[in-house]
Parts: C-alpha cells; sequence; structure tokens
C-alpha cells in the first residue's frame, strides 16, 4: 500500500522539489501552498504524514499544528516541521506542540525520506486491516473478511473515521464537521443514528462502536 504524504509549503520551488523527491521514496503525494488547502483535502482523503512549513500566509505552521493537534480525526497524523526557523525555541515549540519531528532547511532529500518513512512506520499508520475489516482505496469501499460492506455514503463516511482511528475516541463533533461540513442545522442526534445503522452491520462480526458517553465514539 502506497503511504500518501501531504507537503504544506507556499514557495513554489519548494513544492517542486518535494515532488521530484517523494516518488523516488515510494510515497504517493500531494503539495499545498497553506493551511486552508490542507484541511479542505484533509476532508476528502486521510495522508499517512504531513510536511509542514511555519511561515505560511493566513494561519502560520504553529497555528495549523494546534487545530491539527485539537481534532480528534487527525491529530494522530505525524506532521514534520520543515523550515528556515532554525533556532532552538521555534524546534521545542514545535515539538511540544505535537509534532513528530523538526527539519531545517534547506534539506537533504535523502535524510527527508529517512524521516518519512521513520515517523510512518512508528505512526503505524501502514496497519492494512482490523478484525477482518479492511478499506479498499481504489474502489472507496470496506471489506468485511473479504467481501464488500453495504453502506451510505454517509455511513462510509463516519467508518471510514473510526476505522483510520480504530481504538481511540473520535470526538462526536468532529464527526459532525467532517461529515455535515456545511449543514448548521444537523443535530449530535443525527450522528447517533448512523452510528446505530453501522454497528448492526459490524456486530455480526465481533466488531464494536462503543460510546464514551458525552464525548464521542471507539471502534474497538
Amino acid at each position: 500500500m502506497t503511504n500518501l504524504i501531504y507537503a504544506v509549503d507556499d514557495d513554489p520551488a519548494i513544492r517542486d522539489l518535494y515532488a521530484c523527491a517523494l516518488p523516488l521514496g515510494g510515497f504517493s503525494f500531494l503539495t499545498l501552498s497553506s493551511g486552508a488547502e490542507l484541511f479542505s483535502s484533509l476532508k476528502s482523503q486521510r495522508p499517512s504524514l504531513i510536511i509542514l512549513d511555519l511561515m505560511l500566509p493566513g494561519e502560520d505552521g504553529f497555528e495549523i499544528l494546534r487545530d491539527l493537534q485539537s481534532n480528534t480525526l487527525y491529530s494522530d497524523i505525524p506532521v514534520i516541521i520543515v523550515s528556515a526557523k532554525n533556532g532552538e525555541s521555534d524546534k521545542v515549540k514545535g515539538l511540544e506542540m505535537g509534532a513528530s519531528d523538526y527539519m531545517d532547511k534547506p534539506f537533504g532529500v535523502m535524510e527527508l525520506l529517512a524521516r518519512c518513512k521513520a515517523n510512518i512506520r512508528k505512526s503505524g499508520a501502514q496497519s492494512p486491516s482490523f478484525k477482518g475489516l479492511s478499506y479498499d482505496s481504489g474502489k472507496q469501499r470496506f471489506l468485511l473478511n473479504g467481501s464488500p460492506m453495504q453502506l451510505t455514503n454517509k455511513e462510509m463516511e463516519i467508518l471510514k473515521a473510526l476505522y483510520d482511528h480504530h481504538g481511540n475516541l473520535v470526538k462526536k463533533d468532529d464527526l459532525l464537521h467532517l461529515v455535515w461540513p456545511d449543514a448548521v442545522d444537523v443535530e449530535t442526534r443525527t450522528v447517533d443514528v448512523h452510528i446505530s445503522m453501522i454497528r448492526r452491520k459490524l456486530a455480526p462480526y465481533g466488531i464494536a462502536i462503543s460510546t464514551v458517553r458525552g464525548m464521542g465514539y471507539i471502534l474497538e
């Protein structure tokens, strides 16, 4: 399975460098120029790792990192900060805020690829299945013991978020904003109804979705 990396930098030359370098490590990639582009892309596909510059238009890298860490859907995605801000205080701040790694610009391509592989490996992002449940990214469908699941689009989006974080809490509000980003009148009860439907389809296979009262859900 090819690991997807999002590389965020407002310098076109750096984005071009990522576009040349990342395939050498066997990665698929998407280059982005701002935090707004990053969060828009996160809604459609989850990467195995994010490379993040600090000096960006709009939200800077530290603010983007804070937003990633505060959202249960994204907080476990490893982030490598790659920045010309190479002072010790910036490095300490980035790592304490939740970055997995920090590299100075200019950087060596081989070192970057090695760090990407190491951080993806440590995060466990390459795990392909969970209790017989697997996701076919090519056909965008779930399989249970090799057989396709019958899911609505909303059920698919909710289960994908829980699957990506199996064993960990996913907040109900985060699910609501992911699946219904533009609906201001949708209540959290709507999430409960969809969760109930997914539970019925998973229960015969020994896969449970536990409710953490007042907070969210855990696929386990």
